[in-house]
């Protein structure tokens, strides 16, 4: 259930009461029945939350490589503004939060920040950092990069913060067809001979590559995605054996990409409009390992089929099949029903 109540001029009240994530999560356990509930301000000038929700940066369906929806929603004070760099860079749409969450029963802390640049009508550049610390935040990283922040609020301290970064680019044709990249990396050391990272620092990154055609048969009822994932062992992980508390996951669910750390994977979606009310949806996903011999070298496949059906403009009822087999084991099959309103 889906609530919206106005409070003002330019400002409302959000809710999302569901069990969906408690059906068909990875840990169903981890989440609410209140999913999302949180303050909206909103006018041409500055957008403001406070509350409960998620936040996605990046361009990708199956998931994002630095901030996806595969944890739980945070409680969060969520900013976002475009602001002017002078007539030679224009202006920069800046979204940045705040996050606290309890995390195996200690305290944790998750900032972001998306600096987005719209170069043309068909290009779109995007430049994302996000930070998990075991320390309250100084005010000051409202305004510092993370990079900046760490070396002068923590001294380049990798034991009480743990920063990622990630580039999206989209290039959209005049027909709404879509090609885009995200690219991310995990722990960016400074150099040792500058006096940085006191521990060795593998490569870490990620990368997804996505396609999206609105209609590919000319028919303008049928649309198809088509991604492809690829993450490092390590990805994701605790910087080191030492280091447990900062892996960039809450309560062992990652908070990037759902394909998590040592994975490629392939993302295929299907809709299709049967008729005006009526609507089947069909997602394809296959991971398989980078590394077999590295930790989670997870392999399986899973097909879900969607029929919803619009009962008002308001409400929708729906049917869900998912087939899920790993490798080595028999198929695992769910079947479930839900409606919208």
């Amino acid at each position: 259930m889906n609530l919206l109540a106005p409070s003002g001029r330019r400002s409302f009240l959000t809710g999302s009461v569901t069990n969906e994530a408690r059906e068909f999560r990875e840990q169903p356990g981890l989440f609410s029945k209140l999913d999302a509930g949180s303050y909206k301000l909103m006018s041409p000038k500055l957008y403001f939350e406070a509350g409960r929700n998620y936040v996605r940066y990046g361009p990708g369906y199956s998931g994002s490589m630095i901030l996806s929806d595969n944890s739980p929603a945070f409680d969060m004070l969520h900013f976002r503004k475009d602001i002017s760099f002078g007539k030679m860079i224009g202006k920069i749409l800046i979204d940045q939060f705040i996050a606290s969450f309890n995390d195996f029963g200690a305290r944790r802390y998750l900032v972001g920040r998306r600096y987005e640049k719209t170069l043309s009508s068909q290009w779109n550049l995007a430049v994302n950092e996000t930070a998990k610390t075991s320390k309250e935040p100084n005010p000051l990283i409202l305004i510092l990069p993370n990079y900046l922040y760490q070396e002068i609020i923590f001294n380049d301290d990798d034991e009480t913060f743990n920063s990622l970064y990630s580039l999206d680019v989209t290039y959209t044709t005049r027909k709404k067809e879509q090609a885009y990249l995200e690219f991310a990396a995990d722990h960016i050391a400074m150099p040792n001979i500058f006096g940085g990272d006191r521990f060795d620092t593998p490569r870490k990154i990620g990368y997804l590559l996505g396609v999206y055609l609105p209609d590919p048969l000319k028919t303008g009822i049928t649309s198809l995605r088509a991604e492809y994932v690829f993450v490092d062992p390590g990805t994701y992980e605790r910087m080191h054996e030492a280091l447990p508390n900062l892996a960039y996951t809450r309560k062992g669910l990652v908070m990037g990409h759902p394909v998590g750390s040592n994975g490629t994977a392939l993302f295929l979606r299907g809709e299709h409009w049967l008729n005006k009310k009526t609507q089947a949806i069909v997602e394809y996903f296959d991971r398989s390992p980078r590394d077999s011999g590295s930790p989670n070298a997870l392999d399986f496949k899973r097909l879900d089929a969607y029929i919803a059906y619009d009962i008002r403009p308001w409400a929708s009822l729906s049917a869900r099949y998912i087939r899920l087999k790993d490798a080595g084991t028999e198929n695992t099959i769910m079947l479930g029903a839900s409606i919208s309103y």
